[in-house]
């Protein structure tokens, strides 16, 4: 695999660490990297996928919230338990969110409290 590729998937994995992105972009830079973005394989796995995450999400969960919005609500004084439930997100989604974001939560407190 050249390196330009190795390089969008480690981007796109990060993202998807960070919470920027979602699965199915996982499995589009996926299937780009090995050649079947854009033929009938490439278009059957991804219908098959779409179809699994529609059941995923059927149950209420949104497929993305912004990271900002998470840990404003954790400035704020929310409890974890009232962050899932207002956002509609997982308990593991919360604490990866506040653990892989640290220095914006900071940025975002000093834009906060300095601004009063």
């Amino acid at each position: 695999m050249n390196e330009l590729k190795t390089n969008l998937l480690e981007k796109v994995l990060n993202d998807y660490e960070n919470g920027e992105v979602d699965r199915l972009e996982i499995l589009n830079t996926l299937l780009l990297v090995v050649g079947f973005e854009n033929c009938n394989i490439g278009n059957k796995v991804k219908s098959i996928f779409r179809d699994c995450s529609k059941k995923k999400r059927s149950v209420g969960q949104p497929r993305k919230v912004p990271i900002e919005e998470i840990l404003i609500r954790k400035i704020g004084g929310d409890t974890y338990q009232q962050i899932v439930d207002d956002l509609g997100i997982s308990m593991s989604t919360v604490y990866r969110t506040f653990k892989n974001n640290k220095e914006l939560e900071k940025k975002l407190r000093e834009e906060i409290f300095n601004n009063n």
